[in-house]
């Protein structure tokens, strides 16, 4: 068995730390702070604080999309939806009103700490809304950024004081959709999330306070305190790039029969990878800071193994 505290599944069994769970289906896993996600039926999600029990995520409604956890993995947020209203239909496709509700549920305490409602009208078909939040992710002060299929100016929800902050950020055609989350405030790209990635700290009154930028906003992830951003190079390399910007350096990654992705960090100096193609398991390690990549040892060989996946 691998020795590492990033989750993982193999053989019909989550391996958190020490601690496994049965788990027959090939799941999706998201970690974060030591808090494991995990769904095989989407949308129902449990979640695991650590090494202990596997709960059920706590939603009120039947319909919890794309929970995301806090840096620190204290916290974990979703969209709720609580009903579905019709419209007139005056363009030829189906329409209705939803009845949303934003959720920020405390792991620790175990209980919901602030909810939002929110409406959006969607057109045809919800994967095509028009006008449902999404949520990106934690700020590291607390805060939530979300964003919509409107592309609309992204905002900044408070659970704690309960308010809305609406950041008036990036041009025209800015899109945050698969964009790893920064913890140090908004994370935007061009249109289709090629190219660079711009970083933007938010005040409380919507102002901007800093600004910078990292090479790739696909396929990446930020460290725990948000100050090192690591990315795929695929099929080249696994690059990151430090606190105080400046060029990217490549990780030294160990010879493989197969290319490799980004798998979670286990640390803020050190990042785990595993092979992309799956020909066979193997997993890596690499420290960002000594800019060293060493094989794990004790990797199931053969067969499916399910990590989280980076971002």
């Amino acid at each position: 068995m691998p020795d590492t505290d990033v989750p993982w599944w193999s053989d019909g069994v989550l391996h958190v730390g020490s601690t496994t769970y049965p788990m027959p289906s090939e799941p999706e896993i998201a970690f974060r702070g030591g808090t494991t996600l995990v769904s095989f039926r989407k949308p129902v999600y449990r979640v695991i604080r650590g090494d202990g029990p596997l709960r059920p995520l706590p939603a009120g409604h039947p319909y919890a999309s794309d929970p995301v956890i806090s840096s620190d993995g204290t916290h974990v947020a979703w969209v709720e939806t609580v009903a579905s209203h019709p419209l007139p239909n005056v363009s030829g496709l189906s329409a209705s009103r939803l009845d949303l509700l934003l959720v920020d549920y405390d792991l620790e305490g175990g209980r919901v700490s602030a909810s939002l409602p929110q409406t959006a009208d969607v057109e045809c078909c919800e994967g095509d809304a028009v006008g449902v939040p999404q949520i990106q992710g934690y700020t590291d002060d607390g805060r939530l950024v979300l964003y919509d299929t409107d592309r609309n100016p992204p905002a900044l929800w408070d659970p704690r004081q309960g308010t809305i902050t609406v950041a008036e950020v990036g041009a025209d055609g800015a899109s945050m959709g698969g964009v790893p989350a920064w913890p140090g405030g908004i994370a935007y790209s061009g249109p289709d999330s090629s190219g660079p990635a711009t970083l933007v700290r938010v005040d409380g009154s919507g102002h901007f306070s800093s600004t910078r930028q990292v090479p790739q906003a696909s396929d990446g992830s930020w460290n725990e305190d948000g100050t090192i951003y690591a990315y795929d190079l695929y099929p080249e390399a696994v690059s990151f790039v430090g606190p105080d910007g400046g060029e990217p350096a490549r990780l030294p990654l160990p010879e493989s029969t197969d290319e490799w992705r980004i798998a979670a960090w286990e640390s803020n100096d050190t990042l785990l990878l595993v092979s992309r193609r799956k020909r066979t398991n193997e997993l890596a390690r690499c420290d960002v800071v000594a800019l060293t990549c060493e094989p794990v040892a004790d990797v199931p060989a053969m067969g499916p193994l399910v990590l989280p996946q980076s971002g």
